[in-house]
């Protein structure tokens, strides 16, 4: 991890001093370029180094792909609890996460956040149904609340941390329910509430080994791989039966 830590900031040094990135005042690099789902994975780290030549606040944002969402709500009828009502979202990250150098208020006017997706409140979900905006806006509450309960969005913004005045880091965690799929790093420079400049940069998230084969397998073979889950239960629930009615 310090050889690669000294490589990027190398790297950095010299993509910012070049005569092709004479106006580039932003540039980022991520300390892994993938991140390996294995039998046993139980989440990882995302370290995103950056160097700026100009004063101004940093932002990073994590974006995952994007899909729609379906929010349902339980109501109590006749003593059993039921769904009711549910509301569909468009284009929701499966993954959400930012670092930020202050706090969102102070950073940049709310339709500036919105432009550049930063921040929980500046994304934008729309419904596949026709709902009155009150109803729109409390399952959209409900739906950040449950992907921040998975871990999936965030409770607050990590910080930037400054290394000296060019130089900054910021680190992520990937849970180990984040789902597959390619990754958008983006990073701003922000001064006076405007965007001074922005570089993106994407991260691939995948599946390999023993892992990766039983999920193709379950996609190209669903009913083989329903059987096969079912005679497993099946054969595990007798053994269990067996020893147990040994002892």
């Amino acid at each position: 991890m310090m050889l690669r830590f000294c490589l990027i900031i190398a790297a950095l040094v010299m993509l910012s001093s070049g005569a092709a990135q004479a106006q580039r005042l932003l540039m980022i690099d991520l300390a892994e370029k993938a991140v390996d789902i294995t039998t046993g994975f139980d989440g990882s780290r995302l370290v995103v180094y950056g160097t700026k030549r100009a004063e101004g606040d940093i932002a990073v944002t994590v974006r995952g792909p994007a899909y729609r969402m379906v929010v349902r709500r339980k109501d109590r009828v006749l003593g059993l609890w039921m769904n009711r009502k549910a509301v569909s979202f468009e284009e929701v990250p499966a993954y959400y996460d930012m670092a930020l150098s202050r706090r969102e208020a102070d950073l940049a006017p709310a339709d500036v956040l919105r432009r550049y997706d930063i921040g929980l409140d500046a994304l934008r979900f729309e419904t596949r149904e026709e709902v009155a905006t009150d109803v729109s806006d409390a399952f959209r509450e409900a739906m950040i609340r449950n992907r921040q309960t998975e871990g999936l969005f965030p409770l607050e913004p990590r910080p930037i941390v400054f290394m000296d005045d060019g130089f900054f880091r910021a680190n992520f965690y990937l849970p180990a329910n984040v789902p597959t799929g390619v990754y958008k790093v983006r990073a701003f420079l922000i001064r006076d509430g405007v965007v001074q400049d922005s570089q993106e940069t994407e991260i691939k998230v995948a599946q390999t080994g023993f892992s990766a084969e039983v999920y193709l397998f379950s996609l190209k073979q669903s009913l083989a791989y329903g059987v096969l889950a079912v005679m497993m239960a099946l054969f595990f629930g007798w053994g269990a039966y067996v020893i147990l009615r040994r002892e």
